[in-house]
């Protein structure tokens, strides 16, 4: 590449024409009034406003810099499944506290209000393209993502259920470890679980 045509002026996509309009339509309207909350949502990476409906039109990628946002379990679930064929498995499975951790009752509560999720796993079966799959996605906004009991069971419970049903499994993992409240009893589900996986 020539010298010259490093500094040549790039045309727009019609994607980012698309986008820098409704960004300078939405910095005019700020001006005037208060934009609705939840309208926009700015990139970590790039720190431009994106509006909600370019996101989802665009699989949760940053229209403007290609980054990836944070996409919820349910989101996930929504986006990956056929319309309406998700049954979900072992939900409101109760959390132990083996250890009387101070504290972690309440935290989990916490978390369940404000991420509207039981625990850091989602697990189920539906239909993909009408092929019946069996599916776990964990979310990284419950604890981090970690594994403690509960999540490592429904885990292998939906990969020992996919292995009798002899149907696949798709887990997406987005997890920050093993589970500190929970100790030694969170550490033994990694060996839980890949076992299972093993066998599967």
């Amino acid at each position: 590449m020539s010298l010259k045509d490093m500094f040549k002026k790039r045309t727009l996509s019609p994607q980012e024409i698309k986008q820098a309009e409704r960004v300078r339509k939405a910095k005019d309207t700020l001006l005037e009034f208060q934009a609705p909350e939840g309208l926009f949502q700015k990139c970590n990476c790039c720190g431009k406003p994106v509006y909600n409906e370019d996101l989802i039109e665009n699989d949760y990628v940053c229209p403007v810099c290609g980054n990836y946002f944070r996409i919820r379990p349910k989101t996930r679930i929504a986006m990956v499944l056929d319309k309406d064929t998700f049954e979900e498995w072992d939900a409101k499975m109760d959390t132990s506290d083996p250890l009387n951790f101070p504290g972690y009752k309440n935290k989990l509560e916490r978390q369940r209000s404000v991420t509207n999720l039981d625990e850091a796993v989602i697990t189920g079966k539906g239909k993909i393209l009408g092929k019946d799959v069996v599916i776990a996605v964990m979310g990284a906004d419950f604890m981090m993502g970690s594994m403690g009991e509960v999540v490592g069971e429904k885990i292998t419970r939906a990969v020992e259920r996919a292995t009798q049903m002899r149907l696949p499994i798709i887990i997406f993992t987005c997890s920050g470890g093993a589970r500190m409240q929970e100790g030694i009893v969170s550490l033994m589900q990694m060996a839980k679980t890949s076992a299972a996986l093993k066998r599967h």
